[in-house]
C-alpha cells in the first residue's frame, strides 16, 4: 500500500492523484490499516475529496465492524460536504445580487457586492458583468478600472473585449482603441482591434500588434486550424462527420423521391446509408413522411425494414437504442401499444426503464394523456419514473389540460420533483388566466423553495398591488435570491436594499473578525 501512495502521489494530473489516494484510503480501510487511511484523508486539501474519502474510509470501517470509529468519520465527512455546499450556495447567492443590484442600476453597490465574492472564478465572472454594466452606462473610464480588477488573465481579457464592442457601439473609438491595445490574451485582443476603423485594425487581413512594430497575417482560428489537423492526421472524425452529412442528405433526396411518388428511388437511397443506426432512422423518417400522407401500408413496409435492421445489429447495446428510437416514432404517430410492445423487448433493464420514459412522453405529446400515465407508471425506478410524469404534466399543462396535469402533479411520489410539477400546473393557470386557481395552487406547495418560486413567477402576471402581495410572501418563506428576478422588474429599489443589507452585514463580520 505504500508503494502504492508513492505512485500516487507522484502523479503529475492533480485530479487523477486525488482519486487514487482516495482510492487508496478506501483499500487500507477495508484491509485494517484504518488509521493510515483516516490520515490520508484527512490530508486532502480539496474539501470534496476529503468528504469523498472520508466517507469511504467510513464504509470501510463500518464493514471491519469498527461502528464507533465509522460513525464519527462519516459525521465528519457529512460537515465537511455541508459545508461546501453552504459555502458554494453563498457565493452564487452573492454573484446573483450583485447582477441583479448592477441590473437596477445600482453599479457602486454590485461592484462592492462583486468584490467580496470568494470564490476567485465566481468573483471574475461577476465582475466582468458589472463591467459591461457601467460601460452600458456611457463611463467607459470606470468600466475599464473595474475589468483590469479581475484576477485572470483570460476572464479580464475576455471583460475588456465586451466593453471595447459596447464603446464601438457608442463611437467612442479612442478609448476602444486604448482598451484594445490593453488586451493580454492575443486571441482577444485581435478580436478588438477588429473593431477599430481600418487604420487601426488593420488592412487587407493584416493588423497592427501595438506591442510590437511586426505586421501578422490574420491567423485561421484555432478551432479550424485543429479541425484541419485532425482531419489529415486520422480518418475517424472525418469518416464519422461524412457519415452524418452523407446520411443527411440522402435522407432529403428520398424524401423528396418519397413526395414525387418515386418509392422505389427513394428505398434505394436510403438502403445506401452505411451507418445501420443512421439507416433506421432514415427509414423511419420516410415511414413517417408516408404516414402523415395516408400511406399506412407503405408507412408500414418502411418501418418494417428499419426493425429489420435493428436486429440484425449484433451489438445489444446499440440494438437497444435503435429499438427505443423507433418506439419513439411509433408513439409519436399514435401507435403507442406498438410502441410499448418494442420497448419491453428491450434487453438491458436501465435501457428499457429510459426506453418507456421516452414512450411515455411520446404517447401525451401525441395527446393520449392517460395512457402516457399509465406508461410512466410502470417504470421501475423511482426517480426516472416520477421525472417522466413531470414531463407528462407539462405537456398536459401546455396543452391545457390542467385538471389532468394537476391531478398527475400530485400523484408524483417525489416530494421535489412533485413541488416543481404542481408549480408548473400553476404557471400554466396563471397563463391561462385562472388566477385565483393559480395562487392557491401555487400556495399549497409543500416545498418552500419551490412554493416561493412558483409565488415569484407568478407576481410577473399579475397586477402591482397583487404581485407585490405574492412577492412578500414568497420571501417571507423561500430565499432572497429566488425573489431577485421579479423583484428586479416590479420593485428595483428593494433589490439595492438589498445589496446594502449585505455589505452592511458583511463589514460588520469583518469588523468582528
Amino acid at each position: 500500500m505504500r508503494q502504492a501512495e508513492n505512485a500516487a502521489n507522484a502523479e503529475p494530473r492533480v485530479s487523477v492523484k486525488r482519486d487514487a489516494l482516495i482510492s487508496i484510503a478506501g483499500v487500507m480501510a477495508l484491509t485494517g490499516a484504518q488509521e493510515r487511511a483516516a490520515d490520508l484523508a484527512h490530508k486532502l486539501e480539496n474539501p470534496y475529496r476529503r468528504a469523498k474519502a472520508l466517507a469511504m474510509v467510513a464504509s470501510g470501517l463500518a464493514v471491519s465492524g469498527e461502528l464507533q470509529g465509522a460513525e464519527k468519520l462519516a459525521t465528519e465527512a457529512e460537515a465537511v460536504a455541508r459545508s461546501v455546499n453552504d459555502r458554494d450556495h453563498a457565493v452564487r447567492d452573492q454573484a446573483v445580487l450583485a447582477q441583479a443590484t448592477a441590473s437596477a442600476g445600482d453599479l457602486s453597490h454590485a461592484y462592492e457586492i462583486a468584490r467580496v465574492i470568494a470564490d476567485a472564478r465566481q468573483r471574475d465572472r461577476t465582475l466582468t458583468f458589472v463591467a459591461e454594466a457601467i460601460a452600458l452606462t456611457g463611463d467607459l473610464e470606470e468600466a475599464e478600472e473595474v475589468a483590469n480588477s479581475i484576477a485572470d488573465e483570460t476572464q479580464r481579457s475576455k471583460a475588456l473585449l465586451l466593453l471595447a464592442k459596447v464603446g464601438s457601439k457608442h463611437g467612442a473609438e479612442d478609448r476602444v482603441g486604448k482598451i484594445a491595445r490593453s488586451i493580454e490574451d492575443p486571441v482577444y485582443r485581435r478580436k478588438a482591434l477588429a473593431l477599430l476603423p481600418h487604420t487601426e485594425g488593420g488592412v487587407h487581413g493584416l493588423y497592427v500588434d501595438q506591442r510590437g512594430t511586426d505586421m501578422a497575417p490574420k491567423e485561421v482560428p484555432q478551432v479550424e486550424r485543429d479541425l484541419n489537423e485532425n482531419l489529415g492526421e486520422s480518418e475517424s472524425p472525418r469518416t464519422r462527420l461524412n457519415s452524418f452529412r452523407q446520411a443527411n442528405e440522402l435522407t432529403h433526396q428520398a424524401t423528396t423521391a418519397l413526395r414525387c411518388g418515386d418509392v422505389d428511388l427513394a428505398r434505394m437511397l436510403v438502403e445506401s446509408i452505411s451507418v445501420p443506426a443512421l439507416r433506421v432512422r432514415a427509414l423511419m423518417s420516410l415511414s413517417s413522411v408516408l404516414e402523415e400522407a395516408g400511406d399506412a401500408e407503405r408507412a408500414e413496409e418502411f418501418s418494417s425494414l428499419a426493425m429489420a435492421v435493428s436486429r440484425a445489429v449484433p451489438n445489444s447495446t446499440h440494438r437497444d437504442q435503435m429499438f427505443t428510437g423507433i418506439a419513439q416514432q411509433f408513439a409519436t404517430s399514435g401507435n403507442s401499444d406498438r410502441a410499448e410492445q418494442l420497448v419491453r423487448s428491450i434487453e438491458s433493464p436501465p435501457l428499457r426503464q429510459r426506453a418507456l420514459g421516452i414512450v411515455a412522453s411520446a404517447t401525451a405529446k401525441s395527446g393520449q394523456l392517460v395512457l402516457a400515465e399509465r406508461i410512466a407508471n410502470t417504470v421501475s425506478d423511482a426517480y426516472r419514473r416520477a421525472k417522466t410524469l413531470a414531463t407528462i404534466v407539462q405537456i398536459a399543462a401546455n396543452s391545457g389540460a390542467l385538471d389532468e396535469a394537476e391531478r398527475m402533479a400530485q400523484s408524483i411520489s417525489d416530494p421535489l420533483t412533485r413541488s416543481r410539477a404542481v408549480g408548473t400546473v400553476a404557471h400554466a393557470c396563471g397563463g391561462a388566466g385562472d388566477f385565483v386557481r393559480a395562487e392557491a395552487i401555487a400556495a399549497a406547495i409543500t416545498d418552500p423553495y419551490e412554493c416561493a418560486r412558483a409565488l415569484t413567477a407568478l407576481a410577473a402576471d399579475f397586477e402591482i398591488p397583487r404581485s407585490r402581495v405574492l412577492l412578500a410572501q414568497a420571501l417571507s418563506i423561500g430565499h432572497w435570491s429566488i425573489c431577485l428576478p421579479a423583484l428586479l422588474r416590479l420593485e428595483p429599489a428593494v433589490v439595492s436594499a438589498v445589496g446594502a443589507e449585505f455589505l452592511r452585514a458583511n463589514d460588520q463580520r469583518d469588523g468582528a473578525a
